[in-house]
Order: C-alpha cells, then sequence, then structure tokens
C-alpha cells in the first residue's frame, strides 16, 4: 500500500512540473508590449519614416521615443537625436541640448538599457552627408542669432566628417575662427570640449632604446682586458629640456694576458665580461624636428668577471674578478628622429605628433676607478654605442 502511495506522489509531482513549464512557456509567449519592444518598433517607424522624407512624422515618433526614456531606458542616442533635429529644424531644442550636453553622458548611456543595434544613425548620417548643404541652408534660413548659426554650421560640419581625425585640423581652424569671433559664448566649452582637438607638447617624456657599439679600455686596464662589444638597454625619462639617462650593459671581452690574484690564474684568452649601469643627467642644446644634441654627465658603477659557465667549471674564478666599483661619465648624445609614432593613451602619448622612433649615437668618456680597489688596473675607457629606440614628449589636449 505504502508503495502505492509513493508511486501515486510521485506521478503527482512529475505532473505539476509539467504543468508549471507549460505555464511557464505559455506566459513568456504571450508577454508583449514591454518597454524595448516599443522602443525597437518605434526606432524601426522612426527610420522608415525619415527614409519616406515625411519629417512631421518623424518629428511625432521621436518625441513620443524621447518620453519614453526613464533612469533604466534611452530611446534615441545623443548624436541620433542631433541629427533628426536639424532636419526637423528644432533648433532651439538641439542648442539646448548641446549646451547641456555632459562628458560623463557618453553616447551609450552606460547603467540604461540601450535600445537593439539597428541602421537608425548609419542612414541618418548617410543622408545628412548627402544632403548637407541643405541642412546647411535651413541654418542660413532660420531666425536664430549669427553666433547661433555659425556654432550649428561647425557643429554640422564636425558630426558629419566621416574621419574626423583624417580633418581635424580644417576642423580646428573652423573652431578657432568661431571662438575668436564670438569669446565667452554660450557653445564655448562645448567646442573646447568636443570639437576642437589640439594637442600641445608638455613637459614631461619618456623613452627607451636598445644598443651596441665598442668599447675601448685606456691606461694599465688595457694591458690586461681586450676591448669589448656591450649589449645594453637603456630608459630614458625628461623635464622640459632635460634628460635623465638610465643605461645598463654587458661588454663582451677577453683577458689579453694571465691575471694572477691570490695564487688564482685567470687564463689569458678567458672570456670576459664588463658589467656596467649608469645613471647621467643633460640639458638639450638642440632639440629640432630631425635632431637632438645633449651632452651629459653622471655616475657609473662597473665590474668585470669571468663567465658563469667558467666560474661553474673553476669555483677559485669567482675570487679573481674585478668587482663593482664607483665611476664617472661624460658624454654627448646624439639623437636622429627617424619618424613618428603614434602610441595609444591619448591622456599621455596617444595620436601623439611628439613621439618619434629614434636613432641614438652616443659618445662616453667613462673613469670607472678601479685602482681605489686593485692598483694595476688603472685606466679609463672610451665607448661608442648606435641603439635604436622610442621616445615621446607627453601630449596635452588644449581647451
Amino acid at each position: 500500500m505504502k508503495r502505492i502511495i509513493s508511486i501515486f506522489a510521485l506521478i503527482l509531482i512529475v505532473f505539476n512540473s509539467y504543468s508549471q513549464q507549460d505555464s511557464i512557456e505559455n506566459e513568456i509567449l504571450n508577454y508583449s508590449s514591454t518597454k524595448s519592444d516599443i522602443i525597437s518598433k518605434g526606432r524601426r517607424l522612426l527610420l522608415d519614416k525619415f527614409i519616406e522624407g515625411d519629417y512631421a512624422k518623424v518629428k511625432t515618433v521621436k518625441d513620443y521615443l524621447i518620453n519614453l526614456e526613464d533612469n533604466d531606458y534611452k530611446a534615441v542616442f545623443a548624436p541620433e537625436h542631433w541629427l533628426i533635429l536639424y532636419w526637423t529644424q528644432e533648433y532651439d531644442t538641439l542648442l539646448t541640448g548641446i549646451k547641456n550636453f555632459k562628458k560623463e553622458e557618453n553616447y551609450y548611456n552606460q547603467g540604461k538599457i540601450n535600445p537593439q543595434l539597428d541602421l537608425l544613425f548609419k542612414k541618418i548620417k548617410e543622408k545628412s552627408i548627402e544632403s548637407e548643404y541643405l541642412l546647411q541652408q535651413f541654418i542660413s534660413n532660420s531666425v536664430l542669432q549669427d553666433v547661433e548659426k555659425d556654432f550649428l554650421r561647425l557643429h554640422l560640419y564636425f558630426m558629419l566628417t566621416e574621419n574626423p581625425s583624417l580633418y581635424q585640423d580644417t576642423i580646428n581652424d573652423l573652431a578657432d575662427t568661431f571662438l575668436t569671433k564670438y569669446p565667452d559664448n554660450d557653445y564655448e566649452n562645448f567646442t573646447r570640449e568636443y570639437i576642437r582637438y589640439k594637442l600641445i607638447q608638455g613637459k614631461w617624456g619618456l623613452g627607451f632604446e636598445f644598443f651596441s657599439g665598442y668599447n675601448i679600455y685606456n691606461g694599465d686596464i688595457n694591458q690586461y682586458f681586450s676591448n669589448n662589444i656591450p649589449i645594453g638597454i637603456a630608459f630614458d625619462a625628461a623635464y622640459k629640456q632635460f634628460n635623465l639617462y638610465l643605461r645598463a650593459y654587458v661588454g663582451i671581452g677577453k683577458t689579453k694576458k694571465d691575471i694572477i690574484r691570490d695564487d688564482i690564474i685567470w687564463d689569458k684568452g678567458s672570456q670576459a665580461n664588463t658589467y656596467s649601469a649608469e645613471i647621467s643627467l643633460g640639458p638639450d642644446i638642440i632639440d629640432s624636428k630631425s635632431l637632438k644634441i645633449t651632452p651629459f654627465s653622471g655616475i657609473s658603477i662597473m665590474g668585470i668577471s669571468p663567465t658563469e659557465n667558467d666560474i661553474s667549471n673553476n669555483k677559485d674564478l669567482k675570487h679573481v674578478e674585478l668587482k663593482t666599483v664607483l665611476g664617472y661619465v661624460i658624454g654627448l648624445n646624439l639623437d636622429i628622429k627617424l619618424k613618428k609614432t603614434k602610441l595609444r593613451n591619448y591622456k599621455s602619448f596617444s595620436q601623439n605628433p611628439f613621439g618619434y622612433t629614434v636613432l641614438r649615437l652616443r659618445y662616453t668618456y667613462c673613469v670607472p676607478k678601479f685602482e681605489s680597489r686593485y692598483k694595476e688596473f688603472k685606466g679609463n675607457i672610451h665607448y661608442i654605442s648606435i641603439g635604436i629606440g622610442l621616445f615621446a614628449r607627453q601630449s596635452l589636449i588644449e581647451y
């Protein structure tokens, strides 16, 4: 009897589950006329009427869609709304909307439910580009003040420019003319923040470089070590005309004779690596479009050692290395600016006319002061390096 009751209960549970699923399915299928659906259909109707040229109906549908907007839903994006207002010639609404436009209210109104993707803006812009002269005539024939007419002409040209980055100089010239003609006008802030885009060179700059070259030993140290080939990396920081250089390299050379210290022999002809790091500072004396020349001075640390492989084969060799000592450097930097380079952060280095690829020639005279620890290794170093890298001055938007 209990088994029969259990089976009957199971059947009821399964039946009830299917009934609930069927009910939810019917509810979903019959769910319609949501605000999202109305907005989507309204935008399609708006586009159809715009293509038909029924601008009275376009205005009616547009107003209805705008009234649907609230804290959760967006029906018409700002660029779409603005172009429609040019066609319906509602200039007071257009000018008010532009003046009240806030930077944080971006075109996609993040945080709101946006309309489904469609071709509304694309089609309106295409027809507006084709009919730009007509729209400009509408503006000229309006009863607006001259400052408002000139601003709308500028704004319309800006909106209909298909690739603003290619025509930014022209847009900037038009914006400057407008700002000069109408100082302290109601549309100055919008013009400076959204239409006019001029970059000026900032005070700061950053760069890096990979380099190699040739190091020449002088003095007593030349009796023990051959000249060497450095392989290194450098980082630059600049403020105004002053440059800070951080450089490090490994110089690959050989011993020229047996080096004996504490009865340990570092054999002639063994590989000897020079390790160096330096920091230097210097002012630009020439900084043109193609060339920059900078004398510098600073300090370095340097050491000379057998290779790790040789030390692993003979651990006593670690006792014959010339441990790092403090030294001094002076020299001259010659930067050849090869081509402009666009980097990607607009607040600092993006679309940057002040960034470039650099070919760097550098002469350095180094006094490593090995004699402070090893009397027989007195001497200095001349080295010439050639490197390739990037350098960019900070770019700022001029408002």
